[in-house]
């Protein structure tokens, strides 16, 4: 009874881990270099949809965001984002009602965990704004 228990602690281990989002290192200066838009947001809501691309379709959530400042770009207003779900996506979790920092690009408005878009904790955001402001000019 115990081995069985440890082969399968094993296999949810080996399968969790391949399912896991990849990303290369997160250098925040390189990002703010790349990113073409980069904005501090409120999630107002958020639905899922489906893409499709020929015979796939692509499920993805879409979130409305209430843009509260802009560092990059040009970007005001509401604005409609894109994300996976998380876990193996590398989506950003949404929450409705919190403020994010947003790096993308112009066209698509897609984020990820890997670009540094994410959820922005109040007492963060001081040291967040001072650190892009340096980089931002």
């Amino acid at each position: 009874m115990k081995v069985s228990r440890i082969i399968i602690s094993f296999v949810f281990f080996v399968s969790a881990k391949s399912l896991a989002c990849s990303c290369v290192p997160f250098n925040f200066e390189d990002q703010v270099r790349s990113s073409e838009v980069i904005f501090i947001a409120n999630l107002k809501s958020a639905s899922i949809a489906v893409e499709k691309e020929g015979e796939y379709e692509w499920p993805y959530v879409e979130g409305i965001f209430d843009v509260e400042k802009t560092y990059k770009g040009s970007v005001s207003g509401e604005v409609k984002v894109k994300t996976g779900f998380g876990g193996g996506d590398c989506g950003v979790p949404f929450t409705i009602g919190r403020t994010y920092a947003i790096f993308t690009s112009k066209e698509n408005m897609t984020i990820g965990i890997c670009d540094g878009s994410g959820q922005l904790p109040a007492y963060q955001r001081k040291e967040f704004e001072q650190k892009l402001g340096n980089l931002v000019q």
